[in-house]
């Protein structure tokens, strides 16, 4: 056999070994016949129709491919992917030939870095030891108890609801011996789940009366996470619907009694370390089981239950095989439309793995943002490069019109070639006509507001009474100092005393001086505003209420001030002085004029979280600017480096999990 090519004349003599049994599980007599082909040795099992099924037993009986085509009367051109088919799972062997080349596709290279599994060991003699434990879990009495329990562990942990949210609060804060006992806890629980799973799967297939055959467990590594699993695809021969989806709830229902069976211990034990852990093991085990196992868009048990319920086995690789052949259809391929059932599985699984590849992209920029890039490169081969590859060969094959696939596959080029075309950028920054510097005056010193003819003024009546106290107790010092009387020990003292009281009497003043709204400097044109003022007169202001009084507008040369958010700023920007800006005025948009940046970028500060820009407007260019008032709404148009569009993205991006530092006010 070459290229994987299955001919009639390569196998004149096949044999079914011993260990394969087929199993009818045709869920009633009106539906359409199905059948499970299980290799009993390996636990593979292979869902066929009536039609493979006679094959087969053809087969089995000739062990010769062409006797079996012609007692079923199959046409030879749909021997060959059957044969892989059987193939592939053990059913079917070659005497004295190793078909290597007919074995299972190996997963792309970034599937594997996402998803690792290993089969370990086969644990039927466990759960054959456990039998009695799974018949009382699996009868009406066991529901019943179960039902109870839940019942119970949601009435503890509502009555604690207080405790629980403190509990769950200081996870975050727990010391290395609290995860260790937490990560026991946790397998322990993972362990109870996985046996769920198999001993409801003996369970199930004893009631149906079938043998259950080999149950294997391993450890499967998703999403850079270890989750242990249970091999229990036996459950295709079981003609039960329910049986079947109760062998994927078997985790969950197993794993909910010993979660039950720790909330009542964490109900009665003291406040400790111990009880603190419990509680937190059963909560995040909750919110894992409803957020992985039960989510029906990835393959767990949700997923398994669901397919067992529609009896739709390997829902996930028929609704890709729906999305491609409504894309080859849309191409004018001659296919018959999908399942609308299955499209929308697709879409949920398709956006499921978008949330799960970008969880994976931020824990890795979390580690080292150097590294990010590897993992943006994976979520796109897997996501995107590797689907549209994929659906563009089934197009091929599909028999698509190549007037509409060439158009199709000239659109998506386009669309990826526009994504790193460098384009000329720009930025919009809001800003105002400035002709006045503004301060404001605000309580930096308790005191009465007062307003009179002068205007606004803060009075603090005690501060002024020990100024003057200082004032006498300097004047008492000096004239002790200047008697004659005065040894030189004291003279030295008295001195020493003179210069405490100097330096009080500065501060005092100083403080005094903060109580000015107007400084002694400020100009007749000065212009007042007042703000809380005119809400606070007569009262006491102090510091702490952060109120502003008012604000002093004194005349400047007119200029223009912008507001520059810091989180768009780029790395590679740069604004040097005298930088050329295109202005316009928001309430005249006929008003436009340039302006030059006034200050280089490196020696601004930002406040708040914003930089601010001064520029200034040419005289040579006398525009309407200067029949602005002061105050007036601007845009001005800065001109940005050329980038492409997948750089802006992978900006936007890194500036939205860029951990920033808390930025002081100015």
């Amino acid at each position: 056999m070459q290229n994987n090519d299955v001919t009639i004349d390569g196998y004149r003599e096949l044999k079914v070994p011993a260990f394969v049994t087929i199993t009818d599980v045709t869920p009633h007599a009106g539906a359409e016949p199905e059948y499970v082909i299980c290799n009993e040795a390996t636990g593979k099992f292979f869902l066929a129709n009536r039609v493979t099924v006679e094959f087969f037993t053809a087969l089995k009986d000739t062990q010769q491919v062409a006797a079996a085509l012609v007692q079923v009367g199959m046409p030879p051109t749909q021997v060959g992917p059957l044969l892989k088919k059987l193939f592939e799972n053990g059913l079917i062997t070659n005497p004295g030939e190793t078909h290597v080349s007919d074995a299972a596709p190996v997963a792309p290279l970034e599937n594997k870095l996402v998803t690792v599994r290993w089969d370990i060991l086969d644990i039927q003699r466990l759960t054959h030891r456990l039998r009695g434990l799974g018949r009382f879990a699996y009868s009406p009495l066991g529901y019943a108890i179960w039902g109870v329990l839940m019942l119970g562990m949601a009435f503890e942990l509502l009555s604690n609801r207080d405790k629980v949210a403190l509990t769950m609060a200081q996870v975050l804060e727990a010391s290395w011996q609290q995860w260790a006992i937490f990560a026991a806890f946790f397998v322990g629980l993972k362990i109870v789940h996985e046996l769920g799973h198999a001993l409801a799967y003996r369970q199930m297939c004893i009631q149906e009366g079938v043998e259950p055959g080999p149950i294997r467990v391993g450890i499967c590594i998703f999403a850079m996470s270890p989750f242990p699993f249970t091999d229990v695809t036996g459950a295709w021969r079981l003609k039960s619907t329910g049986r079947r989806v109760m062998i994927g709830a078997g985790g969950i229902y197993f794993e909910t009694w010993a979660m039950a069976a720790l909330t009542f211990i964490w109900a009665e034990t003291q406040t400790g370390l111990v009880q603190t852990v419990i509680l937190q093991v059963v909560i995040v085990a909750g919110a894992l089981a409803l957020l992985f196992n039960l989510n029906p868009a990835i393959k767990l048990d949700g997923y398994f239950m669901l397919t067992d319920y529609l009896r739709r086995p390997n829902l996930a690789a028929r609704a890709a095989m729906a999305a491609r052949s409504t894309a080859a259809r849309l191409l004018g391929a001659d296919l018959p439309r999908q399942r609308r059932s299955e499209l929308i599985y697709w879409l949920m699984s398709y956006a499921y793995r978008w949330t799960i590849f970008t969880g994976i992209f931020w824990i890795f920029y979390q580690i080292d943002p150097r590294i990010a890039p590897v993992a943006a490169a994976v979520v796109l081969i897997t996501l995107v490069v590797r689907p549209l590859i994929n659906t563009a060969r089934f197009v091929r094959k599909s028999g698509a019109r190549p007037l509409k696939t060439l158009l199709a596959g000239g659109a998506i080029a386009t669309i990826v070639a526009a994504l790193f075309i460098p384009l000329p950028g720009r930025m919009l920054m809001q800003g105002q006509m400035m002709l006045y510097d503004t301060r404001f005056a605000e309580a930096t010193e308790a005191g009465q507001l007062l307003h009179d003819s002068a205007g606004w003024r803060l009075e603090n009546p005690e501060l002024d009474q020990r100024i003057a106290h200082t004032n006498l107790q300097g004047l008492m010092l000096e004239n002790l100092k200047r008697a004659s009387f005065a040894s030189a020990q004291e003279q030295a003292r008295l001195a020493s005393e003179i210069d405490a009281n100097t330096d009080a009497k500065a501060q005092l003043e100083a403080r005094r001086a903060k109580l000015a709204l107007f400084t002694d400097g400020a100009a007749t044109s000065d212009i007042w505003t007042p703000m809380q003022a005119r809400w606070l007169g007569g009262s006491w202001v102090r510091p702490a209420a952060n109120d502003r009084l008012g604000a002093i507008s004194t005349a400047a040369p007119p200029h223009l001030l912008f507001r520059l958010d810091q989180s768009r700023l780029r790395r590679d920007m740069m604004i040097a002085q005298g930088t050329q800006i295109q202005v316009r005025a928001v309430i005249r948009p006929a008003c436009s004029f340039p302006a030059q940046i006034r200050g280089e970028l490196t020696s601004l500060i930002a406040r708040n979280g914003l930089i601010y820009l001064k520029a200034d407007v040419p005289d040579r260019e006398a525009t309407c600017a200067f029949d602005l008032t002061h105050g007036s709404a601007l845009v001005g148009r800065l001109e940005m480096p050329r980038s492409s569009l997948a750089a802006r993205a992978w900006l936007s991006v890194a500036r939205a999990l860029q951990d920033r530092l808390p930025l002081e006010q100015q």
